[in-house]
């Protein structure tokens, strides 16, 4: 109020009134919400996010060109009364609603944050957020299998030699992209092939990665009569922590045969009296061929035989054999000298 006054008037006084010009908003959750759209009692991809956004007058002044803007929410902005709005007057509210679809970007945020704008030809505009907390859950899954062999010698059995062939399912089994997927296999080494390929930065949530990699048999894996190994994946979620390492084995069986071959054979006489025929005294000659027939590597193979000491054997190798591999001999000479009682028998009966 303003007064002015003199000696010779009374006092008079006007008030003056002022006008504020101003708006606020509230932005929050509708209700319900979120739309359940998969039933998971948590928001997940696809999911529907309400929100409710409610604009007052919040000053003296009758407002024009009122406006609510959400550029996040889009068409599903609706207000009532529609927007623009010319004559809001104080104390008045406008009432939007509007939807959002959950996407993968917004999983992989852990969350939606989003702002709401309200403006006026007369007021500054005015802004509120609303944040929805989305659920993370990384997690990457590995299935390593065997394929089938190629059966290079033939034998109907996986052998030494033939070729193990392998196949490898890496799945996102979480609700986030993952980054830096890594899968690796020290048996297969560098016969590993990945699609896509492991450059790859992105795996969406279900998405795959399939690998095939071979193995070529060793004696060793016959030896133990299988073949074990381990396939290992891992990636990273949005956030840097490290997903994994997962693992899955799988042992393929060799079958194993355990056999010996032994072929004794006279090898002539030594006629040590020149008697032209075999006598006391003449020297018959051996040879014995001993042979790992199966596909197992033997340990400690030991030859004996019924009349030759163990002192007049010569075998290469020398035995007892630490080991002996499949296919390969070891072939030993030895002597006899014939006594009466062999002639007396009319001939020489031996074992090896």
């Amino acid at each position: 109020m303003a007064t002015a006054d003199s000696n010779e008037t009374g006092s008079v006084a006007d008030d003056a009134l002022v006008q504020v010009a101003e708006l606020s908003i509230d932005k929050g959750k509708d209700n319900p919400a979120y739309v359940d759209a998969d039933q998971s009692g948590s928001i997940t991809l696809g999911d529907t996010l309400n929100y409710a956004i409610t604009v007052t007058n919040s000053g003296s002044a009758t407002l024009n060109n009122v406006t609510v803007t959400d550029p996040f929410l889009g068409g599903t902005l609706v207000c009532n009364p529609e927007t623009p709005l010319n004559g809001f007057a104080p104390g008045a509210q406008i009432s939007c609603t509007g939807s959002h679809a959950v996407t993968q970007a917004d999983v992989d945020r852990g969350g939606v944050d989003n702002t709401a704008t309200a403006d006026s030809t007369e007021s500054d505009p005015v802004q509120d957020s609303e944040s929805f907390t989305i659920p993370q859950n990384p997690a990457i899954a590995i299935d390593k299998a065997f394929a089938s062999y190629v059966d290079t010698d033939g034998s109907t059995t996986i052998s030494q030699g033939d070729t193990l062939n392998y196949t490898i399912l890496v799945t996102n089994s979480g609700n986030v992209t993952l980054d830096a997927v890594t899968v690796s296999d020290p048996l297969l080494g560098n016969t590993l092939s990945c699609q896509p390929e492991l450059t790859v930065n992105d795996l969406a949530p279900d998405e795959t990665i399939t690998c095939t990699g071979s193995y070529l048999v060793q004696q060793e894996d016959v030896d133990v009569g299988r073949v074990d190994n381990t396939a290992t994946a891992q990636g990273e979620a949005p956030g840097g922590e490290t997903v994994g390492p997962v693992t899955d084995d799988e042992s393929v069986a060799i079958p194993r045969t355990f056999a010996l071959a032994i072929d004794k054979q006279y090898a002539g006489y030594t006629d040590n009296d020149a008697s032209s025929d075999i006598s006391v005294g003449d020297t018959l000659n051996y040879t014995i061929v001993v042979t790992n027939t199966g596909n197992t590597t033997l340990e400690n193979v030991t030859l004996t035989d019924s009349i030759i000491d163990d002192s007049d054997l010569s075998c290469t190798p020398t035995v007892p054999a630490a080991s002996l591999a499949p296919g390969t001999t070891i072939t030993c000479t030895g002597a006899y000298d014939v006594i009466q009682d062999d002639i007396d028998a009319g001939e020489v009966l031996n074992t090896a």
